[in-house]
């Protein structure tokens, strides 16, 4: 396993920080340093770390100061790290795999360091103190975490590209692998996972399907998010053409949502407005996009929007106003849409809840 997003950081990270060594304790302590900083060299010159996951929902080795030092001095010295655990173990993790693997996230995520034990309290103060002046702890858990969640992120997308189609629809692993990626801050990877769901429940299950509207509001959402990654200052021609098009993609997949709860507002999960309220942030996001890469001046921009408020009432056809003025004035009437349904909504609960009890009083909040 390589070191990700930690490749930055050298094995320098080991030397410890130059201290007071004036007394007779502190010699003491940089000779216990010394000791440590020896380990972790010897463990950059193995090929290969074995990490056994015993249990898996809590495993020991996260727990004990000893074996986290020599998992940031692998990873610090690029030793390769392998990580499993006994059958008996593997059979209950994959067993609970795809339904609790949220559960599992935690796990492998949860690392605290400063907390680790060791069978003798002389290593656990010397490798503490190691971790003090060298890295600190919460990098060591970052490090770690990032590890374990790379592993984790290997076996999920290998289990649900094992699974046959209809199966990858129905498995939890389709949405919470790209919810990973995302925390983990691979936006690109993510968004490729969310576009196949997609195309997979276009092909088996049809555009109109629940399942594919759900799946291309979360493609939408990811474009969207990927978009907002380039800079206005973006120089590179082709990134800004990849923003520009992930942005107008989203854009489509976010009226094919809107139109689809529009036409379904029977829904109790009030998945239209959540629909309208996402379109209107892609439209915001996309006229910004277009006004900061392209050459508009705001002042005529603003004078658009006046021309069409002062003349224009709810039947008005958009169509009329220039972009990109036009996605500004949706944006700013679908939002307004929503918060009109929102209060009428809360204007129906509270007219019936006091039909329910026409004996106490009912003030709005």
């Amino acid at each position: 396993m390589s070191m990700s997003q930690h490749d930055t950081l050298p094995a320098s990270a080991l030397q410890p920080i130059a201290g007071e060594q004036t007394k007779v304790a502190a010699e003491s302590t940089n000779a216990s340093l010394r000791w440590a900083m020896v380990f972790a060299n010897a463990v950059g010159t193995m090929s290969e770390l074995v990490l056994v996951l015993e249990p898996w929902d809590q495993p020991l080795i996260l727990g004990r100061s000893w074996c986290l030092w020599e998992i940031l001095a692998a990873v610090l010295h690029n030793v390769k790290l392998t990580i499993t655990m006994p059958e008996q173990e593997r059979s209950k993790f994959v067993k609970d795999f795809e339904e609790r693997f949220g559960d599992i996230v935690c796990v492998f995520s949860n690392v605290c360091s400063e907390h680790a034990d060791a069978q003798e309290e002389a290593d656990r103060l010397m490798i503490h103190e190691a971790i003090r002046k060298t890295i600190g702890f919460a990098k060591l858990d970052e490090i770690v975490v990032t590890q374990l969640r790379e592993w984790l992120l290997m076996e999920a997308c290998s289990a649900l590209h094992e699974l046959p189609d209809d199966m990858r629809l129905q498995s939890p692993l389709g949405s919470a692998v790209p919810r990973l990626m995302h925390d983990m801050g691979k936006t690109s990877e993510a968004g490729r996972l969310l576009r196949e769901r997609y195309e997979l429940c276009v092909r088996c299950r049809g555009k109109e399907h629940p399942e594919t509207i759900e799946a291309a509001g979360n493609l939408a959402v990811s474009l969207r998010q990927t978009a907002q990654k380039v800079s206005p200052l973006e120089r590179d021609v082709q990134k800004k053409r990849c923003s520009q098009e992930a942005i107008a993609n989203a854009e489509t997949l976010s009226r094919e949502v809107s139109g689809y709860w529009d036409s379904h507002q029977n829904t109790t999960l009030s998945a239209d407005l959540i629909a309208r309220s996402n379109l209107a942030v892609v439209l915001l996001n996309r006229f910004c996009m277009t006004v900061e890469h392209g050459h508009y001046d705001y002042k005529d921009i603003m004078q658009q929007m006046a021309t069409f408020r002062r003349t224009a009432n709810e039947s008005t056809a958009l169509a009329t106003v220039p972009q990109p003025a036009r996605m500004l004035i949706e944006s700013e009437r679908l939002l307004r849409s929503v918060l009109n349904n929102l209060e009428q909504r809360k204007a129906e609960y509270l007219r019936t809840r006091n039909r329910a009890q026409p004996g106490q009083s009912q003030t709005m909040k």
